[in-house]
């Protein structure tokens, strides 16, 4: 018996869990995925920066940006590390 899901079937899976995840960080909210890591939302404070190739100086609206801070058994993969936590 194939157990294995239709791949239409999987694609609108995985694209429904998306879209759920990034309502909920659009949101404020905190997302945690066991030994893979957690997304978040960080305010990146206004500031002035410069246009490289004009040296025009532009003034940068404070935003909120999306961070994602790997989970200890990701970065133990990541590293090559021998114990990744399983």
């Amino acid at each position: 018996m194939d157990k294995a899901m239709d791949p239409v079937r999987a694609q609108g899976a995985v694209n429904q869990i998306l879209e759920y995840l990034s309502d909920r960080i659009a949101s404020g909210e905190k997302i945690e995925i066991r030994r893979f890591g957690s997304f978040s939302t960080r305010l990146r404070a206004a500031r002035v920066a410069r246009n490289p190739r004009t040296g025009e100086i532009l003034n940068l609206s404070a935003v909120k940006v999306c961070y994602f801070k790997p989970g200890k058994v990701l970065n133990a993969r990541i590293n090559g590390s021998e114990n990744s936590g399983d």
